[in-house]
């Protein structure tokens, strides 16, 4: 009885492995989800999440929409002279010449007031901009979309790893055998001894850890806040994740060279990226080299060499821009770095030594992340709550095995900080250190895989379930807060209303042009009445065909005077007084080193480069006020049609108390609910507009 068992009895006591269709598709199945979630994170509400327009975002936005339309973008740093019709380019400055904002055409790097930038956020937007048009969403989008893309490189990272400590252990050593080396023939290999199994090729169904860390990625508060706003930090995880991944790949390959020509591309574009992990790749690419020199200088010595030499020439430019960019090339790492501090070098080093460690505390790490609103959610690290179990076993782990790969996820870790540790600005820094990603998550995949198994088979219970289960409760904290309340409090901190600010500049603009062509046209009329009336004295019919042919001839020519004029108040409306003035106070780090406030009025405008840089400075109707001599003064010469934006606070220290001067503006407040889902809300920005002349 016993030896005959039931089929069914047979499938429900043999173990899931023996089934690897069905558990690769509940693999398959997982990954997908995965995948949507991370994607829903990244682009649900990204137009309104964050809040605002962030400075960056504008330049970046608006340098896109430059290159799709004239193939170049504005240095506004740098102003050419040429003639108004913008044809050629004059050094005298002859009449009807104008000042433009230099135009660079495709450039690899922009010279973003005073620190030069790579364009391949630019670049990213472009199609994206050309086929949905200027906005924040668009702008936002190629960096949700590198977020998504890297989560699931992730997963294929994660297992790319253990199967490098498989083929290292011995399991892939068919494929580690030299195709060069001959194979021996089956007449000599001996027929009685039994034929030694074949290991198996790494599986490609997603492993735990894989599937984990794919996870752990999807939902961390680290790379999630930084998917969801324009700036190309965001693209540094990718390219290391994809350069990685590349390199792995080509230990097991036949012809390796292909994949390590692709290593070293995504290491070139990891380099050109972003200029904050630049210091960070410099250590992180020779530890990569030094933990698996055996298989670069044993094995593929030719294609190594080949690929790093190809590395070096990708790196050229970048290296180029930054000893030869004079001092936009190192600027803002000039004036950052420790090492730009006047103090005895021991005390820079230890600076840099706390740093170091401030990037390894719990608090940053779990509980408060950056101080900068900008890099992080409130109440939550970098990391999730319950990661903080998970990444000490995963270390634990890591140490105690100390395979290549572990070996190498703890160098990468214990790196990450080192571009952050040599500036001493907003220390500890999310933003200098995105190029951890994922290595963390990968490290509590394998602590969340360990841990579990663990309370599985000794303590006997339903460990995963109620792991995944605590895991999704701290997973749905996180979404609560960054989709209700981070776009609540996040206005302030990506200057929201500014835009709204200049959008009501130029409706009260253009109200005022309408306006005054209503009355030129009204003007020209009664004139051409006036006009049409023979003259007085004249009574024979040449003198009537006379006047009314100086009649004709004069309104002719005022309708072609007023037709120009209203051309030239359209080209010169904002030299000649109708102009938006912007207190530093309201753009943070505004004040004399990043001063984007033309880039904020164009993006917002969606003003089109021809016509900026056929009108030159003069036409920008946009000034920065970074230290304004008698502010309280101001509003008295501000002319018909000016206006002026401040913040509330600015507004009450310097014209609180001067209402006698106020009754010749219209104030329109933005406002802005200072906690989350309160109904009461405060003034944040105030813009004043000039409704009639100043008195003389």
């Amino acid at each position: 009885m016993n030896a005959t068992a039931s089929p069914s009895s047979s499938r429900s006591s043999s173990p899931r492995s023996t089934d690897p269709v069905r558990a690769r598709l509940a693999d398959l199945v997982g990954v997908g989800l995965v995948l949507i979630a991370a994607a829903l994170t990244r682009t649900l509400f990204l137009g309104s999440n964050p809040a605002g327009v962030f400075h960056d975002e504008a330049e970046k936005g608006y340098s896109a929409f430059c290159l799709l339309r004239v193939g170049g973008v504005f240095d506004f740093t740098e102003t050419t002279r040429h003639v108004a019709d913008g044809v050629g380019e004059t050094g005298n400055a002859p009449t009807g010449s104008v000042r433009s904002p230099r135009l660079r055409a495709w450039p690899l790097f922009v010279n973003v007031w005073g620190s030069l930038t790579s364009m391949i956020y630019q670049y990213a937007a472009l199609p994206f901009v050309a086929l949905g048009g200027l906005s924040v969403w668009t702008t936002r989008l190629p960096a949700a979309l590198a977020g998504t893309l890297t989560v699931l490189l992730t997963f294929f990272l994660a297992r790319a790893l253990a199967d490098a400590d498989r083929v290292r252990a011995g399991v892939g050593e068919t494929e580690r055998r030299d195709p060069a080396a001959p194979r021996p023939s089956a007449a000599l290999r001996p027929s009685a001894a039994p034929r030694p199994s074949a290991a198996p090729r790494p599986s490609a169904a997603p492993r735990p850890v894989a599937l984990w860390a794919m996870t752990l990625t999807a939902f961390s508060p680290w790379h999630v806040v930084f998917s969801r706003w324009a700036q190309q930090g965001i693209f540094t995880p990718l390219f290391l994740t994809a350069g990685l991944l590349a390199f792995l790949r080509s230990r097991r390959a036949r012809k390796p060279f292909p994949f390590l020509a692709a290593g070293a591309l995504f290491f070139g574009l990891a380099f050109y990226a972003y200029a904050g992990a630049r210091p960070f790749l410099l250590a992180f690419l020779p530890m990569t080299a030094a933990v698996w020199r055996r298989d670069i200088l044993r094995r593929r010595p030719l294609a190594s060499i080949l690929a790093l030499l190809l590395l070096l020439l990708l790196a050229a430019p970048t290296l180029h821009a930054m000893l030869a960019g004079g001092g936009a090339g190192l600027g803002r790492f000039e004036r950052i770095s420790v090492f730009g501090i006047d103090m005895p070098l021991h005390l820079k080093i230890l600076l840099f030594a706390r740093n170091y460690l401030a990037h390894f505390s719990p608090q940053f790490l779990f509980l408060t992340g950056d101080a900068l609103g900008r890099h992080g959610l409130r109440g939550f690290g970098v990391m999730l709550h319950v990661e903080v179990f998970l990444l000490v076993a995963g270390l634990i782990l890591a140490v105690k095995r100390r395979t290549t790969a572990d070996r190498f996820l703890l160098g990468w870790f214990l790196l990450y900080p080192l571009s952050a540790a040599l500036t001493r600005e907003g220390i500890p820094h999310a933003l200098r250190t995105l190029h951890a990603v994922p290595a963390p998550q990968i490290l509590a995949a394998m602590g969340a895989v360990e841990i579990l198994d663990w309370l599985e088979k000794k303590a006997g219970i339903p460990a995963r379930r109620m792991g995944r289960a605590l895991y999704g409760l701290n997973v749905a904290a996180f979404l609560v807060a960054l989709f209700l309340y981070f776009p609540r409090y996040s206005g302030p901190l990506f200057e929201y209303g500014v835009g709204q600010a200049f959008q009501a500049f130029r409706q009260a603009r253009g109200e005022q042009d309408r306006q005054a062509e209503g009355r030129g046209a009204a003007e020209g009329r009664g004139a051409a009445e006036s006009v049409a009336q023979p003259p007085s004295g004249v009574s024979d019919g040449r003198g009537a065909a006379e006047g009314r042919g100086a009649a004709e001839g004069r309104g002719a020519a005022e309708g072609r005077g007023a037709a120009e004029g209203r051309g030239a108040a359209e080209g010169r409306g904002a030299a000649e007084g109708r102009r938006i003035y912007v207190l530093a106070d309201t753009l943070p780090q505004a004040p004399t080193r990043l001063p984007y406030v033309p880039e904020l009025y164009h993006f917002h405008g969606k003003t089109p480069p021809e016509v900026l840089y056929r009108q030159g400075v003069e036409g920008v109707a946009v000034q920065l006020l970074v230290s304004p001599p008698d502010p309280a003064r101001l509003v008295e010469r501000l002319k018909r049609g000016d206006a002026l934006l401040a913040s509330r606070a600015a507004f009450d220290l310097f014209y609180g108390n001067r209402s006698s001067i106020l009754g010749s503006f219209e104030l329109r407040a933005i406002r802005w609910a200072p906690k989350p889902f309160s109904r009461e809300s405060v003034e944040y920005l105030v813009l004043l507009l000039r409704k009639d002349a100043p008195a003389p």
